[in-house]
């Protein structure tokens, strides 16, 4: 990789294969020439020195050029991620795996009837904690494919799929919130079962 002054600054650059010198003449094979030549003419072999790092909990916020007269150094400054964007950008992955399993549950299911859900859910507890029928497991009963029982069968293991998704993001949240060290944020298995 070269560098070039571009404006006050380095740039990465390529090497041309042919250069127009400032004299008008053309240098054929420029690319070919040795390092202290291609410096004479303002581009200057690069390399990046970069700290030793962990990316799980730190990350590049800047960098410095410095031509010594052969060559441009980049030194790269680290800086470690705050704590709280840690655990935001931990919480949205929980949300991610969440939302996935949930929309494994509604594939094949049209939006109208996705967006009845939450209310059949409730029915569906409802009927569980005392034999009731609202209005939508009645609605679904009268189409005469089912009984409330058989009903009650097909819809309390989605029903029950569908909370424990839902507790297992909301133990991810808690448990990443109460977290003081970067590095167990950034370790934190959002895939197994939250602690209990």
């Amino acid at each position: 990789m070269y560098f070039k002054m571009v404006a006050g600054k380095y740039v990465p650059c390529g090497v041309p294969a042919a250069y127009v010198t400032a004299g008008g003449d053309t240098i054929v094979g420029f690319n070919h020439l040795p390092d202290e030549e291609l410096a004479s003419h303002g581009f200057f072999r690069g390399r990046y020195e970069t700290p030793e790092h962990d990316p799980r909990v730190s990350r590049v916020s800047g960098e410095e050029c410095v031509c010594n007269g052969t060559e441009v150094v980049v030194r790269c400054a680290v800086e470690p991620i705050p704590l709280a964007e840690l655990v935001r950008d931990r919480i949205a992955e929980a949300y991610d795996v969440c939302r996935t399993k949930l929309d494994a549950q509604a594939a094949g299911y049209s939006a109208a009837e996705i967006a009845e859900w939450p209310a059949l859910r409730a029915e569906v507890r409802q009927y569980a904690a005392n034999k009731e029928t609202g209005a939508y497991m009645q609605a679904a009963i009268s189409r005469g494919r089912h009984t409330p029982e058989t009903l009650f069968g097909l819809l309390w293991p989605k029903v029950q799929a569908y909370d424990a998704a839902l507790a297992q993001r909301e133990g991810h949240v808690l448990a990443l919130m109460a977290m003081t060290d970067p590095l167990e944020v950034a370790t934190y298995q959002i895939i197994a079962a939250p602690p209990v």
